[in-house]
């Protein structure tokens, strides 16, 4: 790999960078409507990621952008007080976000087996029943965002293997083995993008960390978005996930403050590609010679919005990578 090859973004702490364009989350969805030949009957124009900084506010929990539908797309149906639309492919989403819902087992739907995107953002959910899922059998996409989850079970996801994208920001669900059991994730075989981000809570008893214990069972993941946590490291369960290319802990779309960081805190991520830490209060004093050295595939590097970040420290930081031998 040439020095070359691999894409840095650096941004100076000062420098203006938009908190509410999230470019990442745009192409990583993008990827996966035309991976399924462009879900929307009308084409991919109708489907769009719209700010929701108001609901942002409202919840104190920040959710820059939601999957909508302009205004000219028609609903075919509605049921449960969700909007029933259809997509290509046979293909159907459920919108049956801010409808006050507080169970999922309220919902009643004609034929839940031929739902594909289920989204109930902004709602007040707490838990998820066992066996809540059972006749979601063609569930692909679940968007539970901006509710009030607090802990998952291990039998929380059973029967949606067939899950690809599972969307958990904004709710509260601190990251201890408590909350997050080894097993919850094991039935989503499938699973290629999860969102944990802004599940962080300020003052427990127990440290919050990683979550590898759990993620090691999903070994089709590719693209994971989680709060970044103070002098944690990621542990031995990331060598499982051998499909990871895409890691994100960026204040900008979370909480993220990394502290200091050490020559172990990535040493099972050597198979990223991406790698994203905006505005996660890193320092350049608390960054060890050699701590990037792991990623030998690293090719995007995005540590803007940091304190005192430049090319030097950087350098330092990958010493070890190949691209930089010799510098």
């Amino acid at each position: 790999m040439s020095p070359y090859s691999l894409i840095l973004f650096l941004i100076c702490a000062h420098t203006l960078v938009s908190a509410v364009t999230d470019v990442d989350f745009q192409l990583d969805l993008n990827s996966e409507v035309s991976n399924t030949d462009q879900l929307l009957e009308s084409g991919s124009n109708n489907l769009y990621f719209a700010p929701d900084t108001a609901t942002a506010r409202k919840n104190e929990r920040h959710f820059p952008y939601s999957l909508r539908f302009k205004e000219n797309f028609q609903a075919e149906s509605s049921q449960s007080g969700c909007f029933i639309y259809k997509l290509k492919k046979g293909w159907k989403k459920a919108d049956c976000s801010y409808q006050g819902l507080s169970s999922i087992a309220d919902l009643h739907f004609d034929d839940p087996g031929s739902i594909s995107v289920l989204d109930l953002t902004g709602n007040n959910v707490e838990t998820i029943p066992m066996g809540v899922w059972t006749e979601y059998s063609g569930l692909k996409y679940l968007i539970l965002s901006i509710n009030n989850l607090t802990r998952l079970e291990n039998n929380s996801f059973w029967g949606l293997s067939k899950l690809k994208r599972l969307d958990l920001q904004g709710n509260y669900v601190a990251m201890t083995k408590e909350n997050v059991p080894e097993s919850v994730f094991q039935p989503l075989t499938s699973l290629r993008t999860l969102r944990l981000e802004n599940n962080t809570h300020s003052k427990l008893s127990t440290p919050e960390t990683y979550p590898h214990w759990a993620l090691a069972h999903i070994s089709s993941l590719k693209n994971l978005y989680i709060d970044g946590f103070r002098d944690q490291k990621f542990g031995v369960g990331f060598r499982n996930m051998t499909s990871l290319r895409y890691l994100s802990l960026s204040g900008y779309n979370g909480r993220c403050y990394l502290g200091h960081l050490k020559n172990d805190t990535f040493e099972h991520l050597g198979q990223l590609e991406r790698l994203m830490m905006r505005r996660c209060g890193i320092h350049a004093h608390g960054i060890d010679k050699g701590v990037l050295g792991p990623f030998t595939k690293l090719q995007r590097l995005d540590v803007s919005r940091n304190v005192d970040i430049n090319l030097d420290v950087v350098v330092s930081a990958m010493s070890w990578h190949e691209a930089f031998q010799g510098i």
